[in-house]
């Protein structure tokens, strides 16, 4: 008996979005040559108001006269969902009924409140806390559609080599669990179990509740009694899916990271702005790039030569060699080829200024105090929230340009317009970490010479507050490419008391904290005004930890480098920035033996003229051989794991992006290296470092998608970002009064 499925998609421009993705962690880096990884005809795309119609039965199968559901489907009160494939399923545990009842009416809208997408891993099983590991090759997909208006959930799942019958105490063996990363829960609901075989299992439908699982709690009702599916909307990260077989009767899969949507929508079921898709718009990104040089930074380190990464939606897929990805997928892939490139991972920027790029070269040559009391201070109080859109476009733009993927700005400005730095990160595709500044000192290291610029001064509500709001607001928004951090000033910037606050706010909600520390001579002045070295200061005020990035570091004593590497805390290595404005060097080489986490950045514009990390990553290459007499110190591949994995690690994203891996995200750079200034090379590595600058990217993937192509930036008209910057950093000067002083010391005319 053949099924019909037939879904359309209506997507409009109302309502708020609202957009999470989850990422796997920890997953193995050697490919899975059987997998094959199905279609989610689930997965939305990302802002956008998404209204499911259901023209026909989800694909039910015709029940005996007098036993149909509204849907078709058997008795029970609703449809059976799941078994869509014809027959019995080959299990001992596949009960479907749930107590399902349809969705809406035939002809009537569904609307996801919130999406999920999520990878299972054998790997990351738990019996209590405790590690209990499935087959190592075992992956499951599921993709969740909410709907919390009418208490239901439509899931597309596919589970790959998930070996077994399915077994379980509760009426199915599939399930979503209420409980937090590493730890065991009961199920709230139970899911049909995916229909299939020992390699590919797949199940599609919706459940709408009450909820039932067939398993008593210790207060003898069902697991799944009063639960609502606005309650994993309400706290996504306390919830995980599973499986469970006769084989791997504690779990064959888990996910490894809480449940976070991949989005949300706030909208009317009878919205008029919308206009309907086919189901074809549905159908998930693939693509194969093969024949290139694949430095993926893994576990193991592997350079795969003539490899090729395949990318399905916004994750690898697959990754090895180009014959084997080809032999396997050719057919059903667009097909990239790469030869002559060399694929790295997307490079992280741990430390740089959006706003500074407007006044690039602005400061040049100048002594500290004048460099940033007499220019930048100054020229920055004069910005207008459209001047801070368009510097943070223009960032963007050269970050993507020359590789860089994601990135840490360090304190945005109030001023500066919050929202339009994240509305330039969500048009552009880039991922951001964003700093909202904190202070409530308007001086540098309480120095009454290194006044503030009055426009720049904010206090405790203007600042703390106000980055608490915008955390509120953007953190986890445009598909998980935004976070909001808290961007504190350096010590003497910020009393002890509002350090204090904002670290408990920190621990309190998990808001990462970034700050300039111990930078210039006069900061380590400061901290012996207080009697302290620069970390046990920073102790003392809550600021060390894993979720703290302190940025330069130059001025440290043996004890701050042993509390950073006890504590965690993470550190942003700026060479070029602490060379130019003649800050010192930073202990890089002491820092890496003692085990700290060191990440990559550029700093500002002002003080490093490019946003280009890979000129950065040359120079941190360079410059302490030159110190340290050591030709040997600070290795390329060292430094290429500061821009990529270590990057990551200082932003908590180590375990979704960083390095080529299957289930992490896709961000990659592909450079080409077909040109006369890059040949001969003999390391991959080597060469990246020392010879490559951003003009050698070609390609750049963020999330999936191609927003750099040959070179030519694919989300914003290149021209007209750099025209409208180059206008507004002039009107600043104007207004500023600095237009006699921003000048070089040659007279031009």
């Amino acid at each position: 008996m053949g099924y019909r499925y037939q879904v359309s998609i209506a997507l409009g421009i109302g309502g708020r979005e609202k957009a999470w993705n989850y990422t796997h962690s920890s997953f193995p880096h050697k490919p899975y040559p059987n997998s094959q990884i199905s279609t989610m005809k689930f997965t939305l795309a990302a802002s956008a108001t998404a209204t499911l119609l259901f023209a026909t039965a989800l694909a039910a199968p015709a029940a005996e006269a007098g036993d149909r559901g509204s849907y078709g489907g058997s008795g029970n009160g609703g449809a059976v969902y799941g078994n869509y494939q014809g027959g019995a399923p080959a299990n001992n545990n596949n009960n479907n009924n749930n107590n399902a009842r349809p969705a809406c009416s035939a002809n009537g809208p569904f609307i996801f409140t919130s999406t999920y997408n999520i990878v299972a891993l054998g790997s990351e099983v738990r019996n209590g806390t405790t590690a209990a590991p499935g087959p190592d090759n075992a992956i499951g997909y599921f993709n969740y559609g909410v709907n919390s208006l009418t208490n239901t959930i439509c899931y597309n799942i596919t589970l790959l080599n998930v070996a077994g019958t399915y077994q379980s105490p509760a009426k199915t063996a599939t399930h979503i669990h209420q409980a937090a990363r590493g730890a065991s829960g009961p199920p709230r609901i139970a899911l049909p179990n995916p229909v299939g075989d020992d390699e590919k299992r797949v199940s599609v439908g919706c459940i709408t509740g009450p909820f039932t699982t067939g398993l008593n709690g210790a207060d003898g009702k069902d697991t799944g009694t009063g639960f609502t599916v606005q309650q994993i909307e309400a706290n996504p990260a306390g919830f995980f899916t599973d499986a469970h077989t006769n084989l791997y009767p504690l779990g064959v899969i888990r996910d490894a990271e809480p449940t976070h949507p991949q989005q949300s929508i706030k909208s009317s079921p009878n919205s008029n702005s919308s206009s309907y898709l086919p189901l074809s718009a549905l159908a998930e990104n693939k693509m194969l790039y093969t024949h290139a040089t694949i430095i993926t930074v893994n576990p193991s380190r592997d350079i795969i030569l003539d490899g090729a990464l395949l990318i399905r939606n916004t994750t690898i897929a697959d990754i090895g060699k180009s014959v084997d990805l080809i032999e396997q997928y050719a057919g059903t892939e667009d097909v990239v080829d790469l030869e002559g490139r060399i694929i790295i991972p997307g490079l992280i920027s741990t430390h740089m200024h959006t706003a500074q790029t407007l006044l690039r070269g602005a400061a040049d040559d100048l002594e500290l105090v004048s460099w940033l009391c007499e220019r930048i201070w100054v020229l920055q109080g004069y910005f207008t929230a459209e001047d801070g859109y368009a510097a943070a476009r223009i960032s963007i733009a050269e970050m993507l340009l020359s590789g860089t993927t994601c990135f840490l700005e360090s304190m945005f400005a109030d001023r500066y317009g919050f929202d339009g730095l994240c509305q330039a990160v969500q048009e552009s595709g880039i991922r951001g970490c964003l700093g909202k500044i904190v202070m409530d000192i308007a001086t540098y290291a309480k120095d009454s010479k290194w006044a503030m610029h009055p426009g720049l001064v904010e206090d405790r509500e203007t600042s703390l507050l106000g980055a608490i709001d915008m955390w509120e607001k953007w953190d986890r928004k445009a598909n998980d490419r935004i976070r909001v951090w808290f961007g504190a000033r350096t010590p003497g910037g910020v009393s002890d008391a509002l350090y204090k606050e904002m670290t408990s706010i920190s621990r309190e909600k998990n808001i990462p904290i970034t700050m300039h520390c111990a930078e210039v001579r006069a900061d380590r002045e400061f901290f012996d005004s207080q009697n302290h070295t620069p970390m046990s200061y920073c102790d003392s005020v809550g600021l060390l930890g894993p979720k703290t990035v302190l940025v330069h570091m130059v001025h440290l004593d043996d004890s701050d480098i042993q509390k950073l590497a006890e504590t965690g805390t993470h550190v942003a290595h700026c060479p070029t920035s602490n060379a130019k404005l003649a800050s010192g060097i930073c202990r890089l080489p002491e820092l890496l033996d003692s085990g700290v986490n060191v990440g990559l950045g550029t700093d500002g514009a002002p003080c490093n003229n490019t946003n280009d990390l890979l000129q950065e990553m040359k120079l941190a290459a360079i410059i302490h051989k030159a110190k340290s007499y050591d030709p040997t110190i600070v290795s390329a591949e060292q430094v290429l794991e500061m821009a990529t994995i270590n990057g990551a690690k200082a932003l908590g994203l180590e375990d979704s992006i960083g390095s080529l891996e299957i289930g992490k995200k896709a961000d990659f750079v592909a450079i080409d290296m077909r040109k006369v200034h890059l040949q001969p090379y003999f390391s991959p590595v080597s060469a990246v470092v020392y010879s490559v600058t951003g003009r050698d990217v070609e390609f750049v993937v963020v999330d999936g998608k191609e927003v750099v192509k040959g070179g030519k930036l694919q989300t914003m008209d290149e021209e007209e970002v750099w025209k409208e910057a180059k206008k507004r950093s002039h009107e600043i000067v104007k207004r500023a009064g600095l237009t006699e002083k921003v000048k070089g010391r040659w007279d031009a005319c």
